[in-house]
């Protein structure tokens, strides 16, 4: 189920996501799912709204769409970070018995 999440990670994406654990789960989640996506989807939805269905920019419709873009934001950021941290500890252990079994 879900073989799709699981993924062998390049030696460089491994390196790639120790600098990211560094920096810790909650600002992966701040920066990769609020900021980067939480306002990245309230951006469009406000272009779309405004452009293309013609609403009138309000307060509300802002205020509404950033809580939810927020919302989803926090979501999607903690559900990758479980995802990629998964991957990952998955590699380390799958590099770890193949180093083990070459040193033999």
């Amino acid at each position: 189920m879900f073989a799709w999440l699981k993924c062998k990670m390049t030696e460089k994406q491994l390196q790639n996501w120790e600098r990211t654990r560094k920096r810790g789960e909650i600002d992966f989640i701040l920066v990769r799912g609020v900021l980067v996506f939480g306002a990245g989807v309230t951006v469009l939805r406000l272009c779309e709204d405004v452009l293309l269905l013609h609403m009138s920019l309000s307060a509300a419709l802002v205020s509404d769409m950033l809580v939810q873009c927020v919302a989803g934001g926090l979501l999607v950021g903690w559900f990758t970070w479980k995802i990629n941290e998964k991957n990952y500890q998955s590699n380390l252990t799958r590099l770890k018995s193949t180093e083990f079994t070459e040193s033999k």
